[in-house]
C-alpha cells in the first residue's frame, strides 16, 4: 500500500490547551535546533481521548517575530513537509511541538530543515521524556 502524500489527520496536534501543557510542563523533553526549539511528550491515553497515544502527533507553531504571515505560513509548511518525508523515524507514542523562533527557518534551504527533522526525531525516538522518579 503507497504511502498517502498528505499529513494525516490523526497525526495533527491541534488543541490549544494540549500544545501549552506540552510546552510547559517539566515532564516533557526538549531539544534547541537551529532556529527552533522540539518539544515533546509521552502521550497517554484517558477516558476522555482513547485514542490518545496510539499514533505520534505533532504540532507547528510559529512566533510573530518570525516575520509577517506570509513568512510564518511557509516555515509551518516547511516544517510540515519535512516530518511528513520522515515518516518512516516517526517515534511512537508522543505528542511534539516544534517551535519555531525566528524567520531563520525560513531562509534555510530546505534540505537543511529536513535533515534537522530527521536528526530531532531520531533524537526523540532515542531520548524519552523524564518520569518524575526519575527526575527526583
Amino acid at each position: 500500500m503507497p504511502l498517502s502524500l498528505s499529513f494525516p489527520q490523526r497525526s495533527r496536534l491541534k488543541s490549544p490547551l494540549r500544545i501549552r501543557q506540552i510546552l510547559q510542563s517539566p515532564d516533557s523533553g526538549r531539544k534547541r535546533l537551529r532556529g527552533f526549539r522540539v518539544t515533546w511528550s509521552k502521550q497517554e491515553p484517558s477516558r476522555r481521548m482513547p485514542r490518545l497515544g496510539k499514533d505520534p502527533q505533532f504540532a507547528f507553531v510559529v512566533s510573530r517575530r518570525s516575520g509577517p504571515a506570509v513568512v510564518r505560513n511557509r516555515i509551518k509548511r516547511r516544517l510540515r513537509e519535512a516530518v511528513r518525508l520522515n515518516r518512516a523515524i516517526w517515534p511512537p507514542e508522543v505528542a511534539v511541538v516544534f517551535f519555531a523562533e525566528g524567520g531563520d527557518v525560513a531562509n534555510l534551504p530546505f534540505d537543511t530543515v529536513n535533515r534537522l527533522i530527521g536528526e530531532s526525531l531520531e533524537w526523540i525516538d532515542c531520548h524519552p521524556p523524564k518520569s518524575k522518579e526519575q527526575r527526583a
